[in-house]
């Protein structure tokens, strides 16, 4: 079987995409022994933050959204969290990826501000290729403008 060069791009972006739990670097590319963290779950103890149309500086209600949320993780110093980058439609794929990318950092940066361990915290980017709403309007498209948040034990 023929693997399409698309398919082995995808693979080569999951591989240095993919976070790690020893090992990662600042940069979130695997540098020595990693491992991904493979079943995180949905909490509705971390809220959603959402941004503006190409934006990733976070908003006074994205920090007391995240305030809350670092609360909730320095609680729970057992859990570790996944923080995804999503954006709407508009732009290329290659333009959302780091733009999802921006913005799970931010997030996380602030996260960290705020008392949390950066090692819990594991960014990923998935640009528009996860949409939470799949209209093409402006309602729509501000919901998938966001900072989605998965955890792990």
């Amino acid at each position: 079987m023929k693997l399409k060069p698309p398919f082995l791009l995808s693979l080569t972006f999951l591989f240095l995409f993919s976070g790690s739990v020893n090992g990662e670097d600042d940069s979130g590319l695997c540098t020595g022994k990693c491992m991904v963290i493979e079943s995180y779950d949905n909490k509705d103890s971390l809220k959603d933050i959402f941004f503006e149309f190409d934006k990733y500086d976070l908003d006074s209600d994205s920090r007391r959204i995240l305030q809350g949320n670092a609360e909730f993780l320095k609680r729970n110093q057992d859990l570790h969290v996944e923080i995804q980058g999503h954006c709407d439609e508009r732009g290329g794929n290659i333009y959302n990826i780091a733009l999802g990318e921006r913005r799970a950092h931010s997030t996380k940066k602030y996260l960290v501000s705020q008392g949390v361990d950066s090692s819990r915290v594991h960014v990923i980017a998935y640009g528009e290729e996860k949409p939470f709403c799949f209209e093409s309007n402006e309602t729509c498209w501000q919901q998938n403008r966001r900072a989605h948040f998965m955890l792990s034990k």
